[in-house]
């Protein structure tokens, strides 16, 4: 048989998920070598770092659940059939972590050149950025409690057929963290090609605390004279 009477609390929002980071900008290359046609040169220059990316907004909190209503019944004749829900409310679940952001690539390096009199040696690439940090996970939120059903029954009346659900609302989830942004890829050698070191990728977001669960409530019978 369904519920005859529903005092439920509503359940709580989820927490909204944090934005992703920015990527680092792109190193610039390197200045190519110069070589003087009367002697002598100036050497290539290095592509310039990557740009470090950002971190990753935290996730916002989730809010908490309702608690189930309060009811009294008063009952003087004969009634069978009550079923009373008075559960609270859900808590909402965490956000989600922003993923980080991409570190920038580094510049590449500037050639080297022979064409006058004098060599210029070429240069390495720019480091890669480092990657951002995933964004925290939002907390869940607390469950609702229970709610209370009191039911007044006369003594001359025989105690009805009832049933009352009266637990307290889950707690809501810990938002996910954000996955950490990649490291940004070295810049070329001016000459060989070879890539310079990478940047390091960032740190991933710690998950959100799990919210608690509502305590439960009760339902009880008065008689009455």
């Amino acid at each position: 048989m369904a519920d005859n009477i529903i005092l439920d609390g509503t359940a709580g929002q989820n927490g909204q998920p944090g934005t992703a980071g920015g990527t680092g900008y792109s190193g610039g290359p390197g200045n190519k070598a110069n070589a003087h046609w009367y002697g002598g040169s100036d050497n290539a220059t290095p592509g310039q770092a990557g740009g470090d990316a950002t971190g990753g907004a935290n996730g916002t909190d989730g809010t908490p659940g309702q608690d189930g209503g309060t009811f009294t019944l008063q009952v003087t004749e004969l009634f069978n059939g009550i079923k009373i829900s008075a559960l609270g409310g859900k808590g909402g679940d965490g956000g989600r972590g922003g993923d980080g952001g991409a570190g920038g690539p580094g510049g590449d390096g500037g050639k080297s050149d022979s064409s006058g009199a004098g060599t210029g040696n070429s240069a390495p690439g720019g480091v890669g950025g480092t990657g951002g940090n995933g964004g925290v996970g939002g907390k869940g939120a607390s469950g609702g409690n229970g709610g209370f059903i009191t039911i007044l029954l006369n003594k001359d009346v025989p105690q009805p057929n009832y049933g009352a659900k009266t637990g307290g609302g889950q707690g809501g989830v810990g938002g996910q963290g954000g996955v950490p942004g990649t490291g940004g890829q070295g810049g070329k050698h001016g000459d060989s090609g070879i890539l310079a070191n990478g940047g390091n990728p960032g740190s991933p977001g710690a998950t959100g605390i799990d919210g608690v669960n509502g305590s439960d409530g009760a339902a009880t019978v008065i008689l009455q004279p």
